[in-house]
């Protein structure tokens, strides 16, 4: 598994998940011209991602969705807005081809934010932005993680 963090920070956040064949982008709080440079600097392209997941809606964290369509983007209740949306829930994990995903619940100030854990056969990577506290569900789920990518700018 690997992690290439685009942006982090109140400016804007994107983080780019890869495990073998998949390609998650985490958050597009930068803009599509953007995103597109940094994967091509991976010699990759958008049309290689295969959804993006949304930790919360501040701007921060979502303001290049409004230029990008046909693409699934997956996030907690109410977070966005767009055809292509689909909602998903706190600890309800669910896998996408190698990959197992659990959304986590956070403290933040926001409609449903989430931070999430990936994991393959090998590896266990935690992804956690925006959270007031890590609350003890979380801290067990999390042990023992190969990744951390924690990002508080609060």
């Amino acid at each position: 598994m690997k992690f290439y963090i685009f942006a982090s920070g109140s400016q804007g956040n994107a983080t780019l998940i890869v495990d073998k064949s998949v390609k998650i982008l985490i958050d597009l709080g930068i803009s599509k011209k953007q995103l597109v440079n940094h994967l091509a600097e991976l010699d990759l392209s958008f049309d290689d991602l295969d959804f993006i997941l949304l930790t919360h809606e501040h701007s921060d964290h979502t303001k290049g969705l409004e230029s990008v369509n046909n693409i699934n983007i997956y996030g907690g209740r109410n977070t966005y807005m767009c055809p292509s949306y689909r909602e998903i829930e706190p600890y309800r994990s669910f896998r996408f081809r190698q990959l197992s995903i659990t959304p986590i619940a956070l403290s933040h100030d926001a409609r449903s934010p989430l931070g999430f854990i990936f994991k393959n056969e090998n590896e266990k990577l935690v992804y956690i932005t925006d959270t007031g506290f890590i609350n003890e569900k979380n801290m067990q789920l999390a042990k023992n993680a190969d990744y951390y990518i924690i990002e508080s700018n609060h």
